[in-house]
């Protein structure tokens, strides 16, 4: 197995387009992160600690490669954190497992997070973008094959590849995609919401309007948004379907943000839920279930209106963690530790993720799909068809058929057409 920590794939001025840079062998130690906020809660669950170098100057890049010319299969990883935490550097997403077990190629970004990432532009996006065109570019050099490029996220990064499935200057830079809790959510249009400030402000003054933000709007503090240039229409308008993808979302999504955040969590966003869609009907179908309600909001239905539109395999991640007496359940991220088989890592070891046989299993079939487009199960179509991972796994056809009903009833009174 081969490493290479901290290329460079990109440069950007702060509010401005990154140019890509032609790999020239110089690498070192991870790059710089992202600046993001150092909150004890926000560095615990975005793995982003005080020691790890912070900056705007952030466009770098990993690479582990299994030894031999290859040419291997390619994953790239985007990693999650609302668009405002997190790095591709986290340990938990090391990709040897990926290298020594399977022989692919796993690349992990960072990119633009908060302001900084999203005014004036979705230059989060177009940061990914430049590393996809990196990677398309000078991934031979380090044995992977370009015609065989796996986008694969979690949540924020989920929700990034799902929108660059409607962006057209993302066109071919991969072949499949894995996207793991997130799809297109209903996108700002343009810059409304963002705060004012002076261009010119330090990064601390920045950190502080970015932390008013999210305060007052909630978890989904910052999101790609239509500015009729790079992202022309809602993505789930004008979604590719030539890419297979794989995608999916864990059973109790919402446990792990009312665990840490509590009734903030839940009832601004069931208050303004029912002021979009008064009269839903929607808390009865989940027989008042808030949590369950909030979960799929976010997470199962934008990928289930994914999954209808694009060759897609599905999944629902249903194992429950044992740690905090059970109050995580089946919640978001549980999944990761799994996907990576990286339970060892501490991240892991928080969730309360010990299931290695389930591991083995969800490592496996992502790499199958990174290898050959199939995960060894049959694809979502008409019967709906889902995996279920637990401790037994199991093929289900159009689980929870009524909450899904009920949402198709509830969202045609906004987007009859979409």
């Amino acid at each position: 197995m081969r490493t290479w920590r901290g290329i460079r794939y990109a440069r950007a001025e702060r509010f401005g387009p990154p140019e890509v840079v032609p790999y020239a062998g110089e690498h070192g130690g991870f790059g710089p992160v992202a600046v993001q906020a150092r909150g004890a809660q926000l560095a615990m669950i975005g793995g982003v600690a005080d020691k790890v170098e912070m900056s705007e100057d952030c466009l770098f890049l990993n690479i582990v490669a299994p030894d031999g010319d290859g040419p291997h299969p390619v994953l790239v990883w985007i990693h999650g954190g609302a668009f405002v935490m997190g790095s591709g550097s986290n340990p938990l997403y090391d990709g040897r497992s990926f290298a020594e077990k399977h022989g692919i190629v796993v690349v992990t970004i960072n990119y633009r997070l908060g302001l900084l990432g999203f005014h004036k532009g979705n230059w989060c996006l177009r940061d990914q973008i430049a590393a996809l065109t990196w990677v398309q570019r000078y991934i031979g050099q380090f044995g992977g094959d370009p015609r065989r490029v796996t986008a694969m996220g979690e949540s924020a990064g989920a929700i990034s590849i799902a929108t660059l499935l409607a962006m057209p200057a993302a066109a071919g830079l991969f072949q499949r995609a894995i996207l793991e809790s997130g799809a297109s959510p209903l996108v700002v249009h343009r810059e409304s919401g963002l705060p004012r400030f002076d261009e010119a402000a330090p990064i601390g003054e920045l950190l502080k309007l970015q932390a008013q933000r999210i305060a007052h709007k909630g978890l989904v503090a910052f999101a790609p948004y239509v500015d009729g240039v790079d992202l022309p229409d809602e993505p789930i308008a004008c979604t590719r379907t030539d890419v297979p993808l794989l995608l999916g979302h864990n059973r109790d999504e919402w446990k792990l943000f009312a665990q840490f955040l509590g009734d903030a969590s839940v009832t601004p966003v069931i208050a303004a839920l029912d002021a979009k869609l008064p009269n839903n009907g929607l808390l009865d179908a989940y027989r008042g279930d808030k949590v369950a309600l909030l979960g799929d909001l976010a997470f199962r239905i934008p990928m289930l209106r994914l999954a209808e539109k694009t060759p897609s395999f599905f999944y629902r991640f249903d194992w429950q963690s044992p740690a905090m007496g059970g109050a995580l359940g089946a919640a978001h991220a549980m999944e990761l530790p799994f996907v990576w088989n990286a339970l060892g890592k501490p991240a892991a070891q928080f969730l309360g993720a010990t299931n290695q046989a389930l591991a083995d299993e969800m490592h496996d079939r992502w790499a199958a799909f990174a290898r050959t487009g199939d995960p060894g199960w049959p694809r979502y179509g008409d019967k709906r068809t889902t995996m279920i991972f637990d401790t037994a796994t199991t093929l289900v056809d159009d689980p929870e058929p009524e909450t899904r009903r009920a949402w198709a009833t509830a969202l045609a009174t906004i987007s009859p057409s979409r």
